[in-house]
């Protein structure tokens, strides 16, 4: 996509070579007989060939599927600076339950995964714990951090209200919030045992249950961020994702592709910002039964 270029005048859907690149969804997995099957754009039942290469202008056949309406936290965000409130506010406008049937917390933490780690696809329950002690470890590092005098959470939860709104009203108990991440933490309090010593012997114990979610982490969420669409799909894409971005799915594309209108307004023109996971929509669910119905759209 157009947001990984350097050299000048490269249409946005040639890959530029010298610049870095995000590791495809498609290659997430350790063993390459050990992929994902990742079929949103029906593949093996498309008769549309995908493409017509004309200049620096790719025609594809495609079908909309949403708009970008919420963006949260970058994974870098989160994990250096403990930054989650965007995400708990983009997952607080969606419904309890997903369209898929899980919670939405369930979504969350598959959809921060693209449901996949180098070994697993889809991801074991087990996922969903480790990202529970992933996330109380670094708040409980964002409570160390804070100054002695805004321990009492006050400067901590104005900072990031939605954290511990979202946590109240979490049915799974997954997702956590400062309040519960001090009160785990005071347990470790006792006559020998002083707050900060607790918060360090509470952070250590998490850190082994986290390292699950935080190997795979590391390799899907780098260079990405959580999305929501207007009509509630959850997704993973580039950072460079913008709100108003539309999601399509690609006539014999694996995963779904986030684009952005040419800024000149030519009808049915878009420039390629990356490939996006949307969990619910990796398997041509939103095209329906029998041969997809295409439209067309062209790539600058």
């Amino acid at each position: 996509g157009k947001s990984l270029q350097r050299l000048p005048n490269l249409p946005s859907w040639v890959k530029d070579l010298t610049a870095g690149a995000l590791q495809p969804f498609m290659c997430i997995m350790e063993s390459p007989l050990s992929k994902p099957d990742f079929d949103a754009g029906k593949v093996f039942q498309s008769k549309e060939q995908g493409f017509e290469i004309d200049g620096g202008q790719l025609h594809v056949k495609a079908r909309y599927l949403d708009t970008v309406s919420d963006l949260g936290d970058t994974a870098s965000d989160m994990a250096e600076l403990s930054m989650f409130d965007n995400v708990a506010k983009l997952i607080l406008r969606s419904p309890t339950i997903y369209k898929t049937g899980q919670d939405r917390i369930e979504v969350l933490w598959r959809t921060l995964l693209s449901d996949q780690s180098p070994r697993y696809y889809p991801l074991p329950p087990e996922f969903g714990r480790s990202f529970s002690a992933w996330l109380r470890y670094f708040l409980a590092w964002d409570i160390l951090r804070a100054p002695r005098q805004a321990q009492d959470l006050t400067s901590l939860t104005n900072a990031q209200p939605n954290v511990d709104i979202l946590a109240q009203a979490d049915q799974t108990r997954l997702f956590s919030g400062y309040k519960r991440v001090c009160d785990e933490i005071a347990a470790y309090i006792s006559p020998t045992v002083n707050g900060t010593a607790a918060s360090y012997m509470y952070t250590k114990k998490l850190f082994g249950e986290m390292m699950l979610f935080l190997e795979a982490f590391r390799r899907v969420a780098g260079g990405r961020r959580i999305f929501r669409t207007e009509n509630g799909w959850l997704g993973l894409g580039p950072v460079s994702l913008e709100i108003g971005d539309s999601v399509w799915i690609l006539a014999a594309a694996r995963t779904p592709f986030a684009l952005q209108k040419l800024s000149d307004g030519t009808p049915d023109a878009y420039e390629l910002v990356g490939e996006v996971y949307v969990h619910g929509a990796m398997h041509g669910e939103t095209l329906g039964d029998g041969v997809p119905v295409w439209d067309d759209i062209v790539l600058h």
